[in-house]
């Protein structure tokens, strides 16, 4: 997985989330900036996620990280390996693989769970 497609994942993440029903009115009232910071080989890339209110803006530069309620520092295929559930978040985090460079809120943490978890199951039931 390189730069592009854990792109591709993340943008397809969000947008299943924003169409679907069960999250999808709460996905709508979100104010959310997540500054992702990809380590590719010998290159740092940055990708950030603004969802407000419902409109989702995405920008491949660095934010200052006041402006942000999370910044994840870890690899594309590290991410991508989260997102298909095998490697957990949690393992990943205490193996320094996954760094928090600031540290989300409990209100930010439940919500990229339930986007995560809402786009490995609609994953689970289209391969069946």
């Amino acid at each position: 997985m390189d730069y592009e497609g854990i792109i591709a994942k993340l943008e397809d993440m969000t947008n299943i989330a924003q169409k679907d029903q069960k999250i999808g009115s709460k996905v709508a009232s979100w104010d959310l900036t997540i500054m992702y910071i990809f380590k590719c080989d010998d290159q740092v890339r940055y990708y950030v996620m603004k969802m407000d209110h419902g409109n989702l803006k995405t920008f491949r530069e660095a934010w200052p990280e006041e402006k942000c309620d999370a910044v994840i520092e870890t690899t594309p295929i590290a991410l991508d390996e989260i997102l298909e559930g095998t490697l957990g978040g949690r393992e990943a985090f205490l193996s320094g693989i996954l760094r928090f460079r600031k540290t989300p809120g409990l209100r930010v943490l439940i919500r990229l769970r339930s986007m995560f978890n809402r786009y490995k199951k609609l994953q689970m039931e289209e391969s069946r």
